[in-house]
C-alpha cells in the first residue's frame, strides 16, 4: 500500500499510513525510503534511514542509488563506505554513479574490488561496465571483459536492458 501511494504520487498519503502503522518493519520503512527518495526529499530519507532499527542491503542500495539518480557522490561514497555487507546490486550502483559523472577509472576500480572480494556479477553489472570500458576507450579491457563475461556464462548479451533498466 505504502509503495502504491508512492508510486501514484500520493506520497502524503503513504506518510499517514506508515505513521498510523502500530508496528513497522524493514518493507515498510523501505517503501518510504524509496518514497522519499523518488520525490528527492534526501533530508527525510535519511532521518528515515537513521531511525531503521534494522537495515537490510535493500536499504542501503536504495539510498546509495537515490543519491546517484542526482550525482551525489560525495553521499555515495561514504554511505558505501558505512555498507556492512555489500553485493552486487552495491557494487553496480556504484559503477553507474561513477559512469555518469564520467569517472571511468575509478568505476573500473569498483569492478575490480568487486571481482577481488568475490562478489559474483550479473548481467546489469557487465552492461554497465561495459559503458565503463567505453569511457576508458581501451580495447584490451574490452577484449578482457568479453572474455570473463563469456567465462561466466553470458554468451548472448542483450544490450537492449541496459535502457530498459537504469535511468541515465
Amino acid at each position: 500500500m505504502l509503495s502504491g501511494y508512492a508510486k501514484n504520487r500520493r506520497f502524503c498519503d503513504a506518510v499517514d499510513v506508515f505513521e498510523a502503522m502500530p508496528e513497522k518493519n524493514v518493507v515498510s520503512y523501505n517503501a518510504m525510503l524509496s518514497g522519499y527518495l523518488g520525490i528527492r526529499d534526501f533530508m527525510s530519507a535519511r532521518k528515515m534511514f537513521d531511525e531503521m532499527g534494522e537495515r537490510h542491503v535493500v536499504s542501503w542500495n536504495a539510498m546509495i542509488n537515490g543519491y546517484v539518480k542526482v550525482g551525489r557522490m560525495r553521499e555515495v561514497c561514504d554511505l558505501f563506505d558505512e555498507m556492512p555487507a555489500r553485493n552486487e546490486v552495491s557494487y553496480t550502483i556504484m559503477i553507474l554513479g561513477c559512469v555518469k559523472v564520467s569517472e571511468f577509472e575509478e568505476a573500473w576500480r569498483w569492478f575490480v574490488d568487486m571481482r577481488r572480494r568475490g562478489v559474483m556479477s550479473d548481467q546489469k553489472t557487465f552492461l554497465v561496465v561495459l559503458l565503463v570500458v567505453i569511457g576508458l576507450d581501451n580495447v584490451v579491457t574490452l577484449a578482457n571483459l568479453v572474455t570473463l563475461a563469456m567465462k561466466v556464462g553470458y554468451r548472448n548479451w542483450d544490450f537492449e536492458c541496459i535502457h530498459a533498466s537504469w535511468e541515465f
